[in-house]
């Protein structure tokens, strides 16, 4: 292979290795994605997430901690992170996804998260028009 096939090929199994250990490390966050820039200077890693203020930690403890563990696992230089919000929360897959889990683990009811996303049917009469119309048969 090529060195620029092998360069964008291990940008890409950083950048996975780090969405993978952000989501498994940040998961009551509500973790829901990463961008990566790269300059001279450094780089720069963009995290989202629903609550940012857990990725930051108390006066930035744990962003430090996560900043020496980018530098010494995943062989970034001279990291700078920043954290926010995504745009809008309700399109995101992934952020809708850990509400849903979280909701299921702490004891919700299975219907209660599907009212939740804005322009979803209600759980009560999606449950009523499928039972009414669909005729189930055996062959």
């Amino acid at each position: 292979m090529s060195r620029i096939k092998n360069y964008f090929l291990r940008q890409g199994l950083i950048k996975v290795k780090l969405d993978e250990y952000l989501a498994q490390n940040f998961y009551t966050a509500g973790y829901a994605g990463l961008q990566i820039a790269q300059s001279g200077l450094g780089t720069r890693v963009h995290i989202f997430a629903e609550r940012p203020a857990l990725i930051i930690g108390r006066r930035g403890a744990t962003i430090r901690k996560l900043q020496a563990v980018f530098q010494k696992i995943f062989g970034l230089e001279n990291v700078q992170i920043s954290v926010s919000q995504p745009d809008n929360m309700e399109l995101n897959a992934r952020v809708q996804a850990f509400r849903i889990a979280r909701a299921l683990e702490m004891g919700y009811h299975f219907t209660a998260p599907a009212t939740w996303a804005p322009g979803v049917i209600s759980s009560s009469s999606f449950i009523a028009a499928s039972a009414s119309s669909l005729d189930f048969t055996l062959m």
